[in-house]
């Protein structure tokens, strides 16, 4: 039961009033020596008295039990506070492992983050790369703003930077040669209007002037009501792709002009063949008459004219059958100004007549040790390459001459040895 205002005011006065007497008692027993003395008596029983007023103020009156009521209550409050203290440390703990395990997760978010962006820039420099080695660059277009977006290597084949045109349909049409510029745009639009996948092969001008072919492919992208957005394509350096075509195709000219010639020398040959055993009878018969005409002037005349025709049908079956090389020979001593001047109107045909053909010759050459046939294939096979150097035409002219090789003339030529040789050129 608590105090009121009054009572509380009530039970202070007593217990003051108590302390006083207590505190007069003590001096009492202070002052007056005397310890059988009847003040001395009077003094106890005073601090007696006020023991029982504090006993009465304090215990009776229930004083103490506010602060009884307050102890319970700070021990009842501390124990809540501990209570929540120990909720709130497991709070705490398990706010704390979820904060851990968000943190390991985060950093393993972000080490895939930084892998998947090593990867995309790997990725991009091996597209790079691809693109440097297949001459091959990258474009798109949004067709809304028309705005235009190239490939490094795109720029690299074009010999521009990014910020030196409009990047617009406009500014890249400016690069396409005027003839196939009209073109360019047909495809453009014809890729905007049917949405289908296009293809075409155009040349561009570098503002060097020097010329590209490039091929392009190319596609249209939609958005979900099918309209047309973007086109996306590439574009690929062809030029030295179509160089190699082109010689691949001349070299399959020449290959299928060789078949032709080898198709002609094989049948050159074999006619050559049965005319050089008519020209053999027609010699054995005109020999055997020239004896028989015993000085008869005029017939030996004839008869030795007609062995001079055939001896000259025998020397030209002679060259087809080189040329087309079945007459076996032997190796001998030959005079190289004779055969070069034999091989004469031959190679004068082969030539053609965009050519001119000089023949210089180094008097009183030394004579060589070889097969006729083999040297006289040698001199026609270096005329034809000659020839075929200078398709425009020009002039080819063969030299011979005396040469003395020494031993360090001999060093800077491959195969070479010292000594004394006739050679030509």
């Amino acid at each position: 039961m608590g105090l009121t205002p009054f009572s509380f005011i009530s039970e202070l006065y007593l217990l003051i009033t108590s302390v006083g007497l207590t505190i007069g008692s003590e001096l009492a027993l202070i002052f007056i020596p005397l310890p059988h003395d009847p003040s001395n008596l009077i003094g106890h029983s005073f601090k007696i008295f006020s023991f029982y007023l504090i006993y009465k103020a304090v215990i009776e009156t229930g004083l103490m039990k506010p602060y009884h009521l307050l102890f319970r209550n700070l021990k009842q409050s501390e124990e809540s506070l501990k209570e929540h203290r120990s909720h709130l440390e497991e709070a705490v703990k398990e706010r704390t492992f979820e904060l851990t395990k968000a943190t390991i997760q985060l950093q393993q978010e972000i080490e895939e983050h930084r892998m998947t962006e090593d990867e995309l820039r790997k990725s991009q420099v091996r597209m790079a790369e691809a693109q440097k080695l297949g001459r091959l660059g990258s474009w798109d277009m949004d067709l809304f703003t028309g705005q235009l977006t190239l490939s490094d290597e795109l720029c690299q084949i074009l010999a521009i930077q990014a910020g030196e045109f409009d990047l617009s349909l406009e500014g890249i049409l400016e690069f396409i040669h005027p003839d196939d510029r009209d073109q360019a745009k047909k495809v453009i639009e014809e890729a905007r209007r049917s949405k289908k996948p296009f293809e075409y092969r155009y040349r561009i001008v570098r503002k060097d002037g020097s010329e590209r072919i490039l091929q392009g492919k190319g596609e249209t992208f939609s958005d979900a009501a099918g309209n047309p957005i973007k086109l996306i394509g590439i574009a690929q350096d062809i030029t030295e792709m179509k160089k190699a075509e082109e010689e691949k195709e001349k070299i399959r000219d020449q290959l299928l002009q060789s078949q032709k010639l080898e198709a002609i020398g094989i049948l050159a040959g074999g006619v050559a063949h049965d005319f050089n055993n008519l020209l053999t009878t027609i010699q054995g018969y005109a020999s055997m008459a020239l004896r028989k005409v015993n000085g008869q002037t005029s017939l030996s005349r004839d008869l030795r004219q007609v062995l001079q025709s055939t001896e000259r049908a025998a020397n030209l079956t002679r060259q087809l059958l080189l040329f087309s090389r079945k007459q076996p020979t032997r190796p001998h001593f030959l005079d190289l100004n004779d055969i070069i001047d034999n091989l004469l109107k031959m190679l004068t045909r082969l030539i053609g007549e965009d050519i001119i053909l000089t023949i210089a010759p180094k008097p009183d050459l030394w004579s060589i040790w070889a097969e006729e046939g083999a040297i006289e294939q040698v001199i026609v096979n270096l005329v034809v390459n000659s020839r075929d150097a200078m398709p425009r035409g020009g002039q080819i002219t063969i030299r011979t001459e005396n040469m003395a090789l020494d031993e360090e003339y001999s060093k800077m030529i491959p195969e070479a040895r010292p000594g004394q040789f006739t050679g030509g050129g």
